[in-house]
């Protein structure tokens, strides 16, 4: 190996060993701010969960009964107490469905008067034909024809956009799409982060500018950045005024169902397809980019946080391939550190 070939490697790892004591050190700052956080209540498999001399408690999930009686955990995980019943969290679970949470989910198989979904759950979701917009809005009961036509609306692999109808006892989770907000998802980049990151908002329909990208909030760590139809409902979170923006689309085949546009109902096979155009497509690798500098930072994933995170890295002139490295998490974790302390400040 060349001087010139060590020297530059040596120069890597040493930017790398940097950048990794400034996510440290900004991870302890941003731990320190939150009171609810201690090193105590984090526990590996195997340590003994801290009790202190009160022993008048229930033994909960992700614990199992020690040596002299103590309580060991199972997981990796954050201990919660509720009265007298204690419990590990685990750092990473299914996604647990609640009524109402907008989620985004993956066609996997077609069943009579139905679709199977995966939403990220322990069990597949469900989409009933008839929880369902028919294409062209027609409302009128669900035949043996719109049966056979399952597929002319959605395929395997198909990225849908749907609400929580309801959960059952056993965790299995049905869907519906009664809302021109929900359907197809084209045009776009799927990103998935883990469900606690993403909190439950007023509106999961969001666009960071008014020329987009679109941003859906699957409540289920699924988040979809794309092109928006022009009938997309979207909230501009800025504040600004939404504008429509014009799409390409490509010839519909013969097999197409007149009247559909992507992200609504009817959209599958043989569909008109948006086409994005390079600018399009840089701002969104730019958002999907931000949106796991936030993961990988242990961020919650809003609006603000990823519109600040866009903002910090265009005015630092930080292309979407360097917004990975690590040097930019840490200025990230640093920034949202520095902006809660001044928060703090301003508040006492």
């Amino acid at each position: 190996m060349s001087d010139e070939r060590r020297e530059v490697m040596s120069l890597g790892f040493a930017h790398d060993s940097a950048a990794e004591v400034r996510l440290d050190a900004a991870l302890q700052r941003l731990r320190a701010l939150d009171s609810s956080v201690r090193p105590s209540s984090i526990v590996a498999v195997g340590d003994t969960l801290p009790i202190g001399a009160d022993a008048s408690f229930l033994r909960g999930h992700g614990t199992r009964d020690g040596e002299e009686g103590q309580v060991c955990a199972t997981v990796c995980g954050v201990v919660k107490r509720i009265n007298r019943l204690l419990s590990v969290q685990p750092l990473k679970t299914w996604y647990v469905a609640q009524t109402g949470d907008v989620v985004v989910g993956r066609v996997t198989e077609l069943a009579p008067k139905r679709w199977k979904l995966d939403v990220g759950s322990a069990h597949e979701a469900q989409l009933m034909l008839s929880a369902i917009n028919l294409p062209g809005g027609a409302q009128r009961r669900r035949t043996a024809v719109d049966e056979l036509n399952m597929r002319n609306i959605y395929v395997e692999g198909d990225l849908v956009t749907a609400e929580v109808q309801s959960v059952f006892h056993d965790g299995s989770v049905v869907l519906h799409t009664r809302s021109d907000k929900y359907g197809k998802l084209s045009g776009g980049l799927l990103v998935r982060v883990p469900p606690y990151l993403v909190r439950r908002l007023k509106q999961h329909f969001h666009m960071l500018s008014p020329s987009g990208p679109l941003i859906v909030f699957g409540c289920n760590g699924w988040l979809w950045v794309g092109q928006p139809p022009p009938s997309a409902p979207s909230t501009p979170s800025s504040g600004t005024t939404t504008t429509t923006t014009t799409t390409t689309t490509k010839p519909a085949t013969s097999g197409s169902t007149p009247g559909s546009t992507p992200g609504q109902e009817g959209s599958g096979k043989g569909v008109s397809e948006t086409i994005v155009g390079v600018e399009e497509r840089e701002r969104i690798c730019r958002v999907a980019a931000a949106i796991k500098a936030l993961e990988r930072g242990g961020l919650a994933v809003d609006p603000p946080a990823l519109a600040r995170v866009v903002e910090w890295s265009v005015g630092m002139g930080v292309s979407v391939a360097e917004m990975g490295d690590e040097d930019f998490i840490a200025t990230v974790v640093e920034k949202e550190v520095e902006k809660r302390e001044s928060d703090a400040a301003e508040g006492s």
